[in-house]
């Protein structure tokens, strides 16, 4: 834990994963909006949540209601198949160990399967 830490304590770490989260949510909103999926992608670029069918902000249990958590949980189904993890419940976490390469092939992964469901 305090390995941990004392890593994300270094502003070389938060910028990068500040760097690298931007871009991984920029390009999964691309990706998706490429492919006609309505989606909306917020939060901070450390972690965010993708919600499929959302048309408005997400501010509270009640407007998270709209989104469509059976067509998400086949999106993540999918990307499982591509080498991707995605949790079903539209959380994404950035980790300092996700690279520039990292971040690339899950936005190729994103595309690829945001076209097929």
């Amino acid at each position: 834990m305090m390995v941990t830490l004392t890593e994300l304590a270094k502003p070389e770490t938060f910028d990068a994963l500040t760097t690298q989260g931007n871009r991984l949510k920029e390009g999964i909103a691309r990706a998706l909006a490429d492919a006609g999926v309505q989606a909306r992608v917020e939060g901070f670029p450390q972690v965010f949540h993708v919600g499929f069918g959302v048309e408005d902000p997400v501010t509270d249990y009640r407007s998270s209601l709209q989104a469509d958590k059976a067509r998400y949980i086949r999106f993540t189904e999918a990307l499982h198949y591509k080498g991707v993890r995605a949790l079903e419940r539209g959380a994404w976490f950035m980790s300092s160990t996700h690279t520039a390469d990292v971040v690339d092939e899950t936005i190729e992964a994103v595309a690829a399967v945001a076209k097929e469901i």
